[in-house]
């Protein structure tokens, strides 16, 4: 079945044929409400439409319809309707979200995290406080870090840590990444935004 022709389809046809292993219906069905997202956030909440920003907006979508198309039973209700109380859910747990993040307090600089009084470690060792510069390694090194402490931001998700080393210290391309990792192009580069987002927000204020 041709594209032009799955466009034309309702939501429910779309599932039928994803379900019966057509992969072009799923991903038409997905387009088809990923191009929606913003309208119908605004639409069914709109404090969430006005929090959020696109990436937790499109974390919303993308938790929401995964939920929808494996929980969907066609003879209870339309795959619209379905979808939209669990991205609505998503959208909440969105906003839930950035307020543990932006309630994060990264460690300082100066605070031991490991070994006893005569034996401290502390982040400056790792990265010189007051020595931040546009080096990747001294982001990578705070965000392993961090990683290893079990302290990573709600938002950072843990693969941004391997996609990050491999682009901006292995020296991998985007798309190289994303064949060694089995990721989309889209999400090595969503990863990679991630990273650059909670590098300027932790690391700027000790420039």
């Amino acid at each position: 079945m041709s594209l032009v022709t799955l466009i034309t389809l309702s939501d429910e046809e779309l599932f039928k044929l994803g379900h019966e292993g057509n992969q072009d219906a799923i991903t038409v069905l997905y387009n088809r409400f990923l191009t929606m997202r913003k309208g119908l956030a605004r639409l069914i909440n709109p404090n969430a439409y006005t929090t959020l920003d696109d990436y937790h907006i499109l974390d919303a979508l993308n938790d929401a319809f995964s939920r929808a198309y494996l929980q969907f039973r066609p003879e209870k209700s339309k795959f619209r309707t379905f979808f939209e109380s669990i991205y609505q859910n998503s959208l909440y747990d969105q906003m839930r979200l950035v307020k543990k993040e932006n309630a994060f307090n990264p460690y300082s600089f100066d605070m031991s995290f490991s070994g006893d009084d005569d034996d401290k470690t502390c982040l400056h060792d790792i990265v010189p406080s007051g020595e931040v510069s546009d080096d990747p390694h001294l982001f990578m090194n705070y965000l392993e870090t961090l990683e290893s402490l079990d302290s990573l931001p709600p938002s950072l998700p843990p693969e941004s840590v391997e996609v990050a080393r491999m682009v901006l210290i292995e020296g991998y391309t985007r798309d190289e990444c994303a064949a060694k990792l089995k990721l989309s192009h889209s999400r090595v580069a969503y990863l990679l935004r991630k990273f650059h987002l909670w590098a300027r927000k932790v690391l700027g204020p000790h420039k």
